[in-house]
């Protein structure tokens, strides 16, 4: 059995504020998705995933206190991104890699653009600082300038 995959590459440019948050100052992501059937849904779902990634890299952590009790026990304590934290994507697609099924297309969802956002948004993070980063989310605390 023949599985095809999206392919990509995702980039990010990134300023960190004096508070050590992450502002996203451009971003750009190519895919090869297979055949298109409706590129506006496509560029949605693209869309949805690099914001959703934005906040897996530096927003969405559960704590625990030093007796293992949850801090983060509803959304007020738990960070996700809001308009507030999103940024404008552009997307572009190729439709080089064509699946063997009978609608020759892959799939896009969440899979493909957060393949490619957790690392590009982390290294950007990583380029802005100077140093490296191990964990995600980053802990804005690292990214403050002594």
């Amino acid at each position: 059995m023949i599985i095809r995959t999206p392919y990509g590459s995702h980039i990010a440019l990134v300023e960190i504020t004096e508070e050590g948050l992450v502002r996203v100052l451009d971003y750009v992501a190519i895919d090869d998705i297979g055949l298109v059937v409706n590129p506006m849904l496509a560029e949605g779902q693209v869309i949805g995933g690099v914001i959703q990634g934005f906040g897996e890299v530096v927003l969405e952590e559960v704590k625990y206190d030093g007796d293992g009790n949850p801090l983060t026990q509803t959304f007020s304590e738990y960070w996700i991104p809001t308009i507030a934290e999103s940024f404008n994507v552009k997307w572009y697609y190729l439709e080089e890699g064509k699946s063997n099924a009978p609608l020759p297309t892959k799939g896009i969802a969440e899979g493909g653009p957060l393949i490619g956002v957790l690392p590009a948004l982390t290294r950007a993070v990583e380029n802005a600082v100077g140093k490296r980063i191990t964990k995600i989310p980053i802990d804005p605390s690292l990214l403050i300038r002594p």
